[in-house]
């Protein structure tokens, strides 16, 4: 295959061993906490309404929290850090009501909206919530009390929400995926613009040719037909579709895509999952404009989920994968190829440094006295010539 990046024929070794099987897990249901001392823990809800967190111990994966089910099914999961090191907070949505608990399962807290419909997906910045219910956005500002901003009418079912790092008159630039085939890019809940796609936009996310870059208007997005595309969002006069890629063998919708370095070439890449199980690689290429896909992997599970990083070991990261089945496990790029950087210790490194200059002041001697002789021979030729 074109662009092979990984070295063994087997693309990926696949963990046979879940992490955990719990009952059904939707989209949005899987995600990671922050690394503490390198390794990352699960985070999971599942069809029967218990949120589970997980970490990896002694070559086997270990409950930690296990809460007592809640009133319906979980429907999202967010996961914001706080200020304080290796803390961080779990937000889940539960019918119209968002719940939050510290990793502990501890600090508990619940706040009800009043909408009729169950929340589908939300989202939290700083001291807003926004909420999507159906074809209505809803941003709320939460504290003490929590405070209706204003509802925005999509006027068919939001498929996908991205909020953006970009403010266009002081307000966020948000990316929603339409049931009409159609990107939408508001100004919060003013909308600026429409792009047409081959399929509702099902999933996005931004877009970065190394986990350094810190370009942040350019995303990919995928769609219920199989499509991945590409726009750019600078202002509100410069909004573009710069590329589409449609899967021509097979039209399964994609549910979720990620960017990261999952082989070490110091280079990121695009990372979809399908409904039908199937996982892609793609390189991407030519500043964000196109991908070529590398490797691909068929899961045979209905996948809901993907999150990258690093939960059996910190010094690789996997691919992990949730299913409908409630199956939850990893892809794990074949460790002998990744080209692992030999650490150099002070001592070690100040002897090489000492024995290098030893070696460049030796040479400079050599030299010296080698131009001293020249010299010495060139005048002793011109006297002679005399």
């Amino acid at each position: 295959m074109e662009n092979q990046v990984f070295e063994s024929a087997n693309l990926f070794e696949t963990s046979k061993q879940s992490f955990v099987t719990v009952g059904g897990i939707s989209k949005n249901c899987l995600r990671l906490l922050p690394p503490v001392k390198g390794k990352q823990d699960i985070v999971i809800g599942d069809a029967r309404g218990i949120i589970y967190s997980t970490n990896y111990q002694t070559d086997e994966p270990k409950i930690i929290i296990k809460t007592d089910p809640y009133p319906k099914e979980v429907t999202c999961i967010e996961i914001q850090e706080e200020k304080e090191k290796d803390h961080a907070r779990i937000y889940f949505s539960v019918g119209n009501s968002i719940y939050s608990i510290d990793k502990n399962n501890k600090n508990k807290w619940k706040v009800e909206f009043n909408i009729a419909s169950d929340i589908q997906i939300f989202k939290i910045i700083k001291d807003q919530i926004w909420t999507v219910t159906n074809n209505y956005l809803n941003k709320f500002r939460f504290g003490e009390v929590t405070n209706s901003v204003y509802t925005y009418d999509n006027k068919t079912k939001i498929t996908s929400i991205y909020i953006t790092d970009i403010l266009i008159d002081d307000k966020l630039v948000l990316l929603i995926g339409s049931e009409d085939d159609k990107l939408k890019i508001n100004k919060e809940d003013e909308l600026i613009h429409i792009i047409s796609t081959n399929g509702a936009p099902t999933c996005f996310c931004i877009a970065k040719l190394d986990l350094n870059d810190i370009t942040n208007n350019f995303y990919y997005y995928g769609t219920y037909l199989g499509s991945l595309g590409c726009i750019k969002v600078k202002d509100q006069n410069e909004l573009e579709l710069i590329s589409e890629l449609k899967n021509q063998k097979e039209q399964f919708e994609i549910i979720e895509i990620k960017v990261n370095d999952v082989n070490y070439d110091f280079k990121c890449e695009l990372i979809a999952i399908r409904a039908n199980g199937m996982v892609e690689v793609y390189s991407i290429i030519d500043d964000y404009q196109n991908i070529n896909l590398i490797c691909k992997f068929q899961t045979h599970e209905n996948l809901t989920g993907i999150e990258i990083g690093k939960y059996k070991t910190k010094d690789y990261v996997e691919i992990i994968l949730s299913s409908l089945s409630g199956l939850v496990f990893s892809l794990t790029p074949e460790i002998s190829s990744i080209k692992k950087i030999k650490s150099i210790d002070a001592k070690s490194l100040k002897k090489k440094i000492e024995q290098e200059k030893a070696t460049i002041d030796n040479l400079s001697k050599k030299l010296s006295t080698k131009q001293t002789e020249f010299e010495k021979s060139s005048k002793a030729s011109n006297e002679l010539n005399r």
